[in-house]
């Protein structure tokens, strides 16, 4: 596991002082900022750490890795000139439980996130004091070492001047019993943290504190760390080496639990490695150096992570068509359910959570499911149906027939079947149409079926009644004769 040394900074303001610079450790940013020999020109910064105008603020932090000369400088730009006391705290076996854990002797009684040193500076002065042998609740403190853990005050913006809001911190690595060339310590200085209080005293109130994120690689770096779904190449990685001359890079190592790491074949000389398409899980990419100006043996960048997540499962499904035309379904997924995972029915829009949409349209769909990490499953087609527009469907009836009155007419009773297996009513209507004479008509008998959805179809049956039967004329007297001048009579 990669070694980390963490500093924790907390800051005391009140007003600020003076000092010389070149590109050195002398308290001033010298060469100063754009111009030819820039001493911090490219190096790794943070800022914006508040609106860096008060007296308890800190508007900027470089830090300043020199491999050959084995140290770390660390460089504060503060709000305005005047007094101020800044205090950092180094916890170099990176275990915040042992060491320092709170700084009773500092204003605010600060967090001090496990440190074993201390280092502080009057900027105003550019006294500086260190702290050593911490217990988890006491410091003591010990005289400077010449050449070890010290602080400058000086000038913000070049060698000549003295405006009294700047410092550097200068941190020899055997000081703090950092190695570089130890394969068991290649990592990083983070800067997590830094205080301030409104007053000059160690005593003054609390001013601002704030947790930063602020690496610094001490033997070079591999970035950029990814996060990549399942079937997507990894991006190409970038070796950046921290000073030094004559640097070979002897070969690239790979590994998946960031502890064990294994050479990659073909990789000496380069400064960019291309992973390319990686299994699920975690893996780890580092660089083996050699630089004998630093070394004897190799020594190992800081390690870039490139985690490969799972896409989910194509989602599975249960629907409820819609029963009638012109009606809406709804599509219901039952896995995966996850924390975090959103479902979309067109490949777009993925901000539903629940898993159910409704009143969805007669059509086809593709259901993907996106996990928590924004890998996105293979997609499931599903069909919502039309609904029924089928009508019921009347059985055959007899065709039109003609009977003869005084006979009245018999129809047949209808029948009728639906798709959906129900008729909701069978009901009908006669129409009765006169004939040519009297006596004569027809009567036509039309059906109608309907189902749930309100879908007919209609039937019909004539019966045509005919007066085919002339007329009967009662009997008459038999022939008669009668004598004139009489007249018939009949």
């Amino acid at each position: 596991m990669k070694t980390k040394i963490t500093l924790l900074l907390l800051a005391f303001f009140m007003f600020v002082s003076n000092a010389y610079s070149q590109n050195t450790f002398d308290g001033s940013y010298c060469p100063g900022p754009g111009v030819s020999g820039d001493e911090y020109l490219g190096q790794l910064t943070t800022g914006a750490l508040s609106s860096s105008g008060g007296t308890c603020e800190i508007g900027q932090i470089w830090a300043k890795v020199d491999n050959l000369g084995q140290s770390l400088r660390l460089a504060f730009k503060i709000g305005n000139a005047g007094t101020a006391l800044i205090r950092i705290y180094i916890d170099k076996d990176n275990n915040s439980s042992t060491g320092l854990i709170t700084d009773s002797s500092f204003g605010g009684t600060p967090a001090a996130g496990g440190a074993e040193y201390i280092l502080q500076i009057n900027t105003n002065t550019g006294a500086t004091k260190l702290f050593k042998d911490l217990t988890s609740t006491t410091v003591t403190e010990v005289a400077l070492v010449p050449g070890g853990l010290s602080g400058k005050n000086g000038d913000s913006n070049g060698c000549a001047g003295g405006d009294k809001v700047f410092v550097e911190f200068y941190i020899p690595f055997a000081s703090i019993g950092f190695d570089p060339c130890n394969t068991t310590q290649p990592g990083t200085i983070n800067v997590a943290r830094y205080a301030s209080v409104s007053g000059g005293s160690t005593n003054s109130s609390g001013c601002t504190s704030q947790q930063l994120n602020f690496g610094v690689p001490l033997s070079g770096s591999v970035t950029p760390n990814q996060s990549l779904c399942q079937g997507t190449s990894a991006s190409q990685l970038t070796l950046t080496i921290n000073g030094g001359i004559n640097t070979t890079v002897q070969s690239w190592q790979d590994s998946t639990d960031g502890v064990t790491f294994t050479d990659i074949a073909g990789t000496s000389g380069l400064y960019i490695y291309a992973p390319g398409l990686l299994s699920v899980g975690n893996h780890y990419y580092r660089a083996r150096i050699l630089n004998t100006g630093i070394c004897v043996n190799s020594f190992f960048s800081s390690a870039a992570k490139i985690t490969v997540n799972a896409a989910p499962n194509a989602p599975t499904t249960t629907l409820t068509q819609p029963p009638c035309s012109g009606g809406t379904g709804t599509i219901t997924i039952t896995s995966p359910i996850q924390t975090g995972m959103t479902y979309s029915i067109n490949g777009l829009t993925y901000t539903n959570t629940t898993g159910i949409f409704t009143s969805i349209l007669a059509g086809t769909y593709s259901v993907t499911a996106k996990s928590a990490t924004g890998c996105i499953s293979p997609p499931s087609s599903v069909i919502i149906t039309a609904g029924d527009n089928t009508p019921p469907v009347i059985a055959i009836l007899p065709t039109p027939s003609t009977i003869n009155c005084p006979a009245t007419p018999v129809f047949a009773i209808a029948t009728a079947t639906d798709n959906s297996g129900t008729v909701s009513s069978l009901t009908f209507a006669d129409v009765t149409t006169s004939g040519t004479c009297a006596g004569s008509y027809s009567v036509t008998r039309t059906w109608t079926a309907k189902d749930a959805c309100n879908n007919s179809s209609t039937a019909s049956q004539t019966i045509n009644v005919q007066d085919i039967t002339a007329p009967v004329i009662a009997a008459l007297p038999a022939t008669s004769t009668i004598n004139c001048p009489a007249t018939p009579v009949f």
